[in-house]
């Protein structure tokens, strides 16, 4: 049965001085300690302020790594988490505050990440099926590759009710600097904003295999390109029965002889807007045609808005500048848009389906009766 109070893990070294492997227990860390050569499964390791851990050769498993609550200025010696030359560390979680995480020579397999630091270090190490989130000010990466989902070890993911596989991905903030040398991201998701602003040199960083997940990433898929003549004929074909209908009314208005019979009019925005319905129907037929008609709209500006902001992503590119990545004030307002849009698609989609089907079902005059 796993221990309710924490145990001071120097206190717990010291009173097992030949024991190699420990099973679910609460260490809290007070001081700075040294481990080495150890196998620990299902242990819990609380940081104080003053804490920090060195861990050399050890594997760690099921276990998790619990910083300080609220993040401030360390000194060197303290808030410290090392993790080096260890065989595969699995199923890790790291959260909480730290002075600096620094992991060295080591592979991790379904690692938790969401810690706050000032440094965070990673070298000649691999990431697989991982969570990288949180925060730090400064992060440097040397010789790391990163993995998602792995088809060998893909079936271990679905073992893991803590893991959703869709969730594995990259999404550390950087808020200072970025040093990053051979670093690869293959089969996962990430988002490449903070690297792109803060990273000094990017010419080693290979994202050839990963998903970006970032908002302006994916709003230029969606709203450039391709998309923008897709978007066009959609609308072109949004606004074709309406311009159909209208030149037919005129046209009918025109050649029907008023004088022979009194008739009863209607205004044509009538027409357009109620669809020749009545009562309920008709509010209906109307709500769902300003629907359509704000979406079609809202659509068409935010393609045209996202083009121009890609144009001025490519020229910052060709000019050789540094910072490429738009600032995501430049494309908020987009983004808040294409949300309220994507709740509108399915009712616009239906709406369209519909009036396509009552354009199609027009009754029209059969001009081969009166020829023949």
């Amino acid at each position: 049965m796993k221990n309710i109070k924490p145990i001071p893990l120097k206190q717990h070294l010291n009173e097992n001085p030949d024991k190699e492997e420990f099973l679910k227990l609460d260490f809290i860390i007070e001081e700075s300690i040294t481990i080495s050569n150890l196998k620990l499964t299902g242990c819990t390791f609380s940081f104080t302020d003053d804490g920090s851990l060195i861990a050399n050769e050890c594997n760690f498993s099921y276990s998790k790594f619990i910083g300080i609550k609220h993040f401030r200025p360390f000194n060197n010696s303290s808030g410290n988490l090392s993790i080096k030359e260890g065989s595969i560390q699995s199923d890790i979680e790291i959260k909480g505050c730290f002075s600096s995480v620094n992991l060295d020579n080591a592979h991790f397999r379904f690692i938790n990440d969401s810690s706050i630091t000032d440094k965070y270090n990673v070298t000649n190490s691999d990431f697989y099926s991982s969570k990288i989130n949180g925060e730090t000010r400064s992060l440097t990466l040397t010789n790391v590759n990163v993995v998602g989902e792995e088809k060998v070890f893909g079936y271990m993911a679905k073992m893991y009710s803590s893991f959703d596989r869709k969730s594995f991905r990259w999404n550390k903030s950087i808020f200072v600097e970025a040093i990053c040398s051979k670093v690869s991201f293959n089969n996962i998701k990430i988002n490449p904003f903070y690297l792109s602003v803060k990273c000094i040199n990017k010419d080693t960083i290979d994202l050839s295999g990963a998903y970006l997940i970032d908002d302006w990433s994916r709003l230029r898929k969606k709203y450039s390109g391709i998309n923008l003549i897709i978007i066009a004929l959609l609308t072109f074909i949004f606004v074709l029965p309406y311009l159909v209908q209208y030149f037919g009314l005129l046209a009918l208005t025109d050649i029907v002889d008023t004088n022979a019979k009194p008739i009863k009019t209607k205004q044509l925005w009538e027409v357009l807007v109620f669809g020749g319905k009545f009562g309920f129907e008709a509010g209906l037929y109307c709500f769902l045609t300003v629907i359509l008609l704000i979406y079609n709209t809202a659509r068409l500006w935010i393609t045209i808005t996202i083009s121009k902001l890609r144009e001025e992503e490519m020229f910052l590119a060709d000019a050789n500048y540094k910072i490429i990545s738009l600032n995501p004030n430049k494309y908020k307002v987009q983004k808040n848009v294409d949300k309220i849009l994507s709740i509108l698609f399915y009712i616009s989609i239906g709406y369209s389906i519909l009036k396509t089907r009552d354009f199609l079902f027009t009754q029209v005059i059969d001009l081969n009766h009166y020829l023949n």
